[in-house]
């Protein structure tokens, strides 16, 4: 009976792996921010590594995989509130040894009289596209993680570079097929502080994935 209860648990826990993304991501970056007027600017670029696994019929397999992000965020002086976009783009293989190519926008908003600083949450919400062979899969959720560093030489005169690193976790559900080629609502793209540059870069960022053809 105890072999058959460990069976059963062990079951659920598959089921539950399957319909579910979970996520592991370093990165080390930096972020480039100037005044203007009442705003704050910046431009977000770094390089990452992820480890996690990714539902693969009943069951998950597992992953690693490198590469880059870049993004754009902002914060109002007088509204107190900080919000960006980033793309993040990475390549690996399974544990079976099969390629698997990442591709996630995130969002993230906060309201707060200090600033982000290192040691605090960080959290928002994601698009990701995943391929592994020919199969693409869409899934919506959530990231948080903190960050840690300091001031760093700006390569532009007037602006304050910030570097370091940072750890964080996603987790997401696999989006129905008939909703795969949307965003979700919580990330506004019509934004207007978003500029239209980098919204035509999200745009064709997710182009080429099988899922937007």
């Amino acid at each position: 009976m105890f072999a058959g209860v460990i069976l059963l648990v062990l079951a659920v826990a598959c089921c539950v792996m399957a319909e579910n993304l979970s996520i592991n991501l370093d990165v080390v970056g930096s972020l480039d921010a100037q005044f203007h007027g009442l705003e704050i600017s910046a431009t977000i670029t770094g390089d990452i590594g992820l480890v996690g696994n990714i539902p693969y019929g009943e069951s998950a397999v597992w992953f690693s995989a490198d590469g880059s992000v870049n993004g754009v965020g902002f914060r109002d002086i007088l509204t107190l509130i900080s919000k960006g976009w980033i793309l993040l783009s990475a390549s690996g293989k399974t544990t079976d040894g099969e390629p698997i190519d990442i591709r996630s926008l995130l969002h993230a908003l906060r309201q707060s009289l200090i600033p982000l600083k290192a040691g605090d949450l960080f959290e928002g919400v994601h698009h990701t596209v995943i391929q592994t062979g020919e199969s693409v899969a869409v899934y919506w959720g959530e990231f948080a993680g903190t960050l840690v560093g300091g001031l760093a030489p700006a390569d532009t005169e007037g602006t304050i570079r910030l570097s370091g690193t940072g750890s964080f976790h996603l987790t997401g559900k696999l989006v129905p097929e008939a909703d795969s080629a949307d965003y979700p609502e919580t990330i506004p793209l019509d934004d207007p502080d978003l500029p239209a540059a980098f919204l035509q870069t999200i745009e064709e960022f997710f182009s080429s994935s099988s899922v937007r053809e």
